[in-house]
């Protein structure tokens, strides 16, 4: 697999198979949200908080969090690395469906501001499919 990190962000990605060292090649801050540990809105929202350090306020709604991530004062350059992306999509759908398009969007508007978020979903190490 080429490295996410040698290219802008483009949507959510796969995550390298070990990306912490890989992000800590490139430079890029790595910040993790586990979603195995959501099960309904306010379980998400709490992970994203504690994943994404941002303040309470900012998970009232997808439009806080959405503004809380596009802070001017936001890291150049920093990756997103969604542990059990695919079985929270799986169990989740509505959520994930908004989860991305606020995550994509950021994504989006920070480019905009010349920063780079990567997205990255992560899956079980025990997973045979990712690899």
């Amino acid at each position: 697999m080429l490295d996410v990190f040698a290219s802008p962000p483009q949507g959510i990605q796969e995550a390298p198979h070990d990306p912490r060292l890989s992000a800590a090649g490139h430079q890029v801050a790595l910040r993790a949200i586990n979603l195995t540990c959501a099960t309904d809105e306010r379980s998400l929202m709490q992970e994203l908080m504690r994943g994404l350090s941002v303040p309470l306020e900012a998970t009232q709604s997808w439009d806080h969090l959405l503004a809380a991530l596009t802070q001017p004062e936001q890291a150049e350059r920093y990756g997103v690395l969604l542990q059990g992306y695919r079985d929270f999509c799986y169990r989740q759908r509505r959520l994930c469906d908004q989860m991305d398009a606020v995550l994509t969007e950021a994504q989006r508007i920070l480019a905009a501001q010349n920063k780079q978020m990567y997205l990255l979903a992560a899956y079980a190490e025990a997973d045979p499919k990712h690899f």
